[in-house]
């Protein structure tokens, strides 16, 4: 109850008390056995009984009562001060965004640019590969030279040369720079030729442990090529080009063919009485 109403009610009440004798002198004496009811308390009557009876004030009651209401003021208080600071982040982050936006809706041109001269690069890497892979094969200070030694002098171990050394400088030519971002390899797979075991792009990672296992066994690989197709090789590699994947792949499946097949124990299952 409001302190304004409780105020009116302890004013009616000692209103109502001041004026009960004078209602009593007009009613004049009870008369025996009457079947008049007695009169019921007003609210205002029973509003200050019941304050009468209301008892000591609760000291410690009313000092906890305060310092919560202290406390939830500070934290109210703090609450405020976090929205304020929160609100202040995300302008701040908005306006970020904003600055990014604008940014590379400026630069939008010059990426396409940029993107479409990359594309024109690939594809001429991609056009000329073959072209360099054979002169590669003709000149003794290549690289591919160190790496899968002198391409030899049959047709076929030529061709599976060059098919492998197509393969690596496919992979050579779209592998990551030291600037690259480093989630784009497994940290502790890598190659001195092939470099780091990418994982970002689709079926990198499974074609750079293919690519590791061939340049392993080049040697047998170029080899059994070679044994397959004994014929003198061409003045020009690039003659045979329809050659190059074909070789390495009969090689390798020759190479499998030849590998050992892990007996099957069936001792256990005498022992077992099967």
């Amino acid at each position: 109850m409001r302190a304004d109403e409780r105020a009116s009610l302890a004013t009616r009440a000692r209103k109502d008390k001041a004026l009960t004798p004078e209602r009593a002198r007009r009613s004049g004496p009870t008369m025996a056995g009457s079947t008049r009811r007695p009169r019921r308390p007003t609210r205002a009557e029973l509003f200050v009984a019941g304050e009468r009876r209301w008892g000591r004030r609760d000291n410690f009651a009313v000092e906890r009562a305060e310092r919560e209401l202290v406390d939830a003021g500070q934290s109210r208080d703090r609450c405020a001060e976090g929205v304020a600071a929160a609100r202040e982040r995300v302008d701040k982050e908005r306006e970020a965004v904003s600055r990014w936006a604008d940014a590379t809706k400026e630069a939008s041109d010059e990426r396409d640019r940029l993107t479409s001269a990359v594309g024109d690069l690939d594809g001429a890497l991609n056009a000329t590969r073959a072209q360099r892979i054979a002169s590669a094969a003709l000149d003794p200070r290549s690289e591919l030279w160190r790496m899968l030694g002198p391409p030899p002098g049959t047709r076929g171990g030529v061709a599976a040369w060059c098919g492998i050394a197509e393969r690596v400088d496919a992979w050579t030519d779209g592998k990551p720079t030291t600037k690259s971002n480093p989630l784009d390899c497994i940290v502790g797979h890598s190659h001195p030729i092939l470099g780091s075991r990418r994982t970002s792009a689709s079926g990198a990672a499974e074609t750079w442990d293919r690519l590791v296992a061939l340049l392993n066994h080049a040697d047998d690989v170029v080899r059994t090529a070679s044994g397959l197709d004994p014929l003198a090789r061409s003045a020009d590699p690039l003659e045979d080009r329809e050659r190059w994947q074909l070789a390495v792949k009969a090689a390798d499946q020759a190479l499998a063919a030849e590998r050992p097949v892990p007996a099957v124990d069936r001792s256990c299952g005498r022992s077992l009485g099967m």
